[in-house]
């Protein structure tokens, strides 16, 4: 007999056994329902009580459905069930041409067993978390222990107490931004190093840190966020004036009502040197701030001006409040004002 008989066999043994049980659930059903009946208490509260409930017990005496004679039909049921069992006997060794499945055939069924969420085989999904960690795994950065804005990078370590250290303890001070800086420049100088140079990959600042070339240092720091330290203002905010080093001077203008000034521009530096006698001042220690002498009103590349701003100290920064760069300008000068308007462009 070959196993797949055999398993035949074990199938027909199991239905036979769960039909035998469901008969045996029905007899005791069925004996429920008679002890039920047994229990009722003989009483003539109301006449032919008595009776009535003797009547009804020869009724499960002897109706085939509900009586006994359906629990003996029940019976000879399972008998019959039990007589069709052939019985099994399993030889002591296999039989001839009988060939047990191999270690390798057996982990081939383990490992090819689909999930039952992805339908991605064992072997699959612990492949692809394994693929997963050695992936996280690939690079690594270490903090610099005296400045943390500096990174070590490398290849990451299964061990991490045997982990590569920070060759250096590079440290630079952002506060010594030059407005003439870039970040390789500004790097070179502050930390002692002479080859920082722009990753072509990541485009942060790095250089080689000696014997663990595997493991170069970085600035992490773009070239945008490089801007701001260098002149403190959003991109998109309304232009400050950066300092003289961070400007481009226009040709300077003589003052007059009337005239624009033109543009591009991030401001103007008014300079007055002279004023009509009507014309008073306040004195903010030897700068004088002259009261009505003046103003001026940018113009966006739409033709819309801002809020005029008014000429007060004799020299004077005056930038758009409304609007990231002007278009041009123009002028409002009370008659006998003397002085100069200069156009500038943040760098």
């Amino acid at each position: 007999m070959g196993i797949t008989q055999v398993i035949q066999l074990v199938l027909s043994i199991l239905s036979k056994v769960g039909t035998i049980l469901g008969i045996v659930t029905n007899v005791q059903s069925l004996l429920g329902l008679q002890q039920t009946a047994l229990d009722t208490t003989a009483k003539e509260d109301v006449p032919m009580v008595i009776e009535v409930n003797v009547k009804a017990n020869h009724v499960l005496l002897v109706d085939p459905v509900i009586g006994l004679a359906a629990i003996t039909t029940q019976l000879s049921e399972i008998l019959s069930a039990i007589s069709d069992l052939t019985p099994v006997t399993l030889p002591p060794t296999p039989p001839p041409g009988y060939q047990a499945p191999d270690a390798a055939t057996i982990a081939l069924a383990v490992w090819d067993t689909p999930l039952p969420v992805t339908d991605q085989s064992t072997l699959d999904a612990l492949q692809t978390a394994e693929t997963f960690a050695a992936n996280v795994g690939t690079q690594m950065g270490i903090i610099n222990g005296t400045d943390p804005k500096f990174v070590t990078l490398g290849a990451g370590w299964h061990n991490f107490l045997n982990a590569p250290q920070p060759a250096n303890n590079d440290t630079a001070n952002i506060n010594n931004v030059l407005p003439t800086d870039d970040r390789v420049t500004f790097l070179n100088r502050e930390t002692g190093e002479t080859d920082w140079h722009l990753d072509p990959l990541t485009g942060f600042p790095t250089f080689d840190t000696g014997s663990q070339t595997n493991y170069p240092l970085v600035w992490p720091i773009s070239e945008a966020e490089f801007d701001l330290i260098k002149f403190g203002y959003p991109p998109h905010a309304a232009p400050v004036w950066p300092g003289i080093a961070g400007v481009t001077l226009g040709t300077p203008l003589t003052l007059d009502d009337g005239i624009t000034v033109p543009g591009p521009l991030d401001g103007v530096i008014v300079a007055i040197t002279s004023v009509p006698v009507p014309i008073s001042f306040y004195p903010f220690g030897t700068l004088k701030s002259y009261v009505r002498a003046g103003a001026i009103a940018f113009v966006d590349d739409n033709g819309d001006a801002e809020f005029p701003q008014p000429f007060g100290p004799e020299n004077l920064v005056i930038v758009p409040k409304s609007m990231q760069q002007a278009d041009h300008a123009l002028v409002r000068l009370p008659s006998g004002v003397i002085g100069t308007v200069t156009p500038w462009l943040a760098v």
